[in-house]
């Protein structure tokens, strides 16, 4: 069962799209669903009946959000970690405030915490890192594929002084030898929750879940 909304956030002046996939069982019974959020560029449900079967086998509800073609991605794709990232948080904001809380009115979705995870694929990786940071106790784990920290060493290690959550349980699958890199940092800080992500793509990282 798929279902594809729009959803207009007024303090970014453009729509901000949803993709929910939900097992084809939905209407027959009244259980509610943990929910795994996936940050991208465009729906990846699409050309695709794995995910459907993921859905139906593990019994979840994947939802996948992405920014509409008026909102400027080079912008929200890039930003995240400088300090004038106004439009990127804005973007996150509406996701946290707006797109989530109305898609748990509408959807049998489990909104505690601990059984929400946000996904972030490539180049959404970061938002997906900084989300759940930026916004505490949204998520209990967060799932990063593909992020590259290279161009923001510096900026990465200071947002993490500053924001990293403890209660948030860490998974990335990082670009080139950037792993290593933010396994030390975590290390300096005495904190060990950081895993390595090993899944290359979404259905591979859903199925282990």
């Amino acid at each position: 069962m798929l279902d594809i909304t729009k959803q207009f956030s007024k303090s970014l002046q453009a729509n901000i799209s949803t993709a929910i996939l939900l097992p084809d069982n939905y209407n027959s019974v009244n259980t509610v669903y943990n929910a795994y959020y996936i940050l991208s560029e465009t729906n990846p449900f699409i050309g695709s009946n794995q995910f459907q079967e993921l859905v139906n086998k593990k019994n979840i509800a994947l939802i996948a959000i992405f920014p509409s073609l008026n909102i400027k991605k080079n912008v929200l794709l890039f930003e995240s970690f400088k300090s004038q990232y106004d439009f990127s948080y804005l973007y996150q904001e509406s996701i946290i405030n707006q797109v989530i809380p109305t898609l748990e009115r509408i959807y049998r979705l489990n909104n505690n915490y601990m059984n929400k995870s946000v996904i972030g694929l490539n180049n959404m990786a970061l938002i997906a890192y900084t989300i759940a940071h930026d916004f505490t106790s949204s998520f209990g784990h967060v799932y990063s594929i593909n992020l590259d920290i290279t161009p923001f060493k510096a900026e990465f290690l200071a947002y993490m002084k500053s924001k990293f959550d403890p209660n948030i349980g860490i998974h990335i699958s990082f670009t080139d030898d950037t792993y290593n890199y933010a396994s030390n940092i975590y290390k300096m800080f005495g904190i060990t929750e950081l895993e390595e992500n090993t899944s290359s793509n979404l259905a591979e990282l859903i199925e282990k879940l």
